[in-house]
C-alpha cells in the first residue's frame, strides 16, 4: 500500500520519525508524507542516503510510556 499512514501513530512516543523506502517509491512517499516526516532512500546496492532531514518532534505521549514502564518494574 503506498498510502500507508499508520506510522504516524508513533509521532507522539519518537524525537524524530523517518520512512526508509527503496528508490522506486520515493515519489509517492514525497506526495503523500508529512511534512516533519525525514526519509531515508535505499537503493539497489543496499545503500542508504537521507534524502529528506526529519523534523524534531514534541513526543507528549514519550512522558507518559516512560512512566508506566517505569511504573510496571516497580
Amino acid at each position: 500500500m503506498v498510502n500507508d499512514t499508520k506510522y504516524m501513530e508513533y509521532a507522539n512516543s519518537v524525537d524524530f520519525l523517518w520512512l526508509a523506502i527503496p528508490e522506486f517509491l520515493l515519489e509517492p512517499a514525497m506526495e503523500t508524507k508529512a511534512d516533519s516526516v525525514g526519509v531515508i532512500v535505499v537503493n539497489a546496492d543496499n545503500n542508504a542516503k537521507i534524502h529528506v532531514q526529519a523534523t524534531k518532534l514534541n513526543p507528549l505521549g514519550r512522558e507518559n510510556t516512560l512512566t508506566n514502564i517505569i511504573l510496571k518494574t516497580i
